[in-house]
């Protein structure tokens, strides 16, 4: 394995100052935000390597819970934030919370246990990276499905008043939307599964090639992943979209919006 020092880090940050310069002749306002997020994504990455260093030397299940709670509790709000047309708070972050939750943890616990068999099954090493690129991805499409949805629902309230007025059930009114919002919110991974080996090589797959690791190895890993990827994401927004259903309509299947804040409110 090729090790990085901090000074090849640093002539990477300087690629992106000079990047940021050019930049700053066609839209200098993404120049400051390329710094920003620049700056931010350099300063979580040192942080969460030295707090996994930590956990990793500690092998207790008690850090590991409290670090997968972490990460979740903050692709929740992350979730939330990402809405044209939120619903309410505490329905917002709730839908978010149960349905990434549910598909990310499941997911990883059964790769741990099944697949993998790492011994403690909560190995920490295996258990949180693993969590993290399920949540990551499962949170765009979670927050895609329920934007897409919600904004539908709210420009064509007209429509779906019409369709139940004809006799239709609240489901079939609104499962063109549902359709519409499940497809949007998966098309950027079934464009991820399309273009892996042929594209593009993904990260992790390029990681463990330059640290050394034997290209079908990698492969098996990459493909482990990718697999996974389609999965949980697929059920978390098929959670997020169900619920949010269920959310706009009352017990006597009449559409109600109370729980939809307006746009810009």
């Amino acid at each position: 394995m090729i090790h990085l020092s901090y000074t090849d880090l640093g002539l990477c940050a300087l690629l992106v100052i000079a990047c940021g310069g050019l930049l700053t002749l066609h839209h200098p306002a993404l120049t400051r935000q390329l710094y920003g997020s620049a700056l931010r994504c350099g300063l979580q990455l040192l942080l969460m390597g030295v707090w996994l260093s930590f956990i990793f030397t500690r092998q207790h299940w008690g850090w590991v819970a409290l670090m997968s709670v972490i990460m979740l509790g903050a692709a929740t709000l992350e979730a939330g934030r990402r809405q044209a047309v939120p619903l309410q708070a505490a329905w917002r972050y709730g839908l978010a919370l149960m349905s990434m939750g549910t598909a990310a943890l499941s997911m990883t616990v059964l790769v741990v246990v099944a697949l993998l068999q790492t011994d403690p099954w909560y190995s920490p090493r295996y258990f949180l990276p693993l969590l993290g690129m399920l949540l990551g991805n499962c949170l765009t499409g979670v927050s895609m499905g329920m934007d897409h949805f919600n904004r539908q629902v709210w420009q064509q309230q007209a429509q779906l008043e019409w369709r139940l007025a004809l006799g239709m059930t609240a489901a079939e009114a609104i499962q063109p939307l549902y359709r519409q919002s499940l497809e949007a919110a998966l098309r950027p991974t079934f464009n991820m599964l399309v273009s892996a080996g042929v594209i593009s090589l993904p990260g992790m797959m390029t990681g463990q090639i330059l640290a050394g690791a034997a290209p079908m190895e990698a492969v098996k890993y990459q493909l482990m992943i990718m697999l996974l990827l389609a999965v949980c994401t697929s059920v978390g927004i098929m959670l997020a979209l169900s619920g949010c259903r269920r959310l706009l309509f009352d017990e006597r299947q009449r559409l109600d919006l109370h729980r939809l804040q307006p746009p810009g409110s």
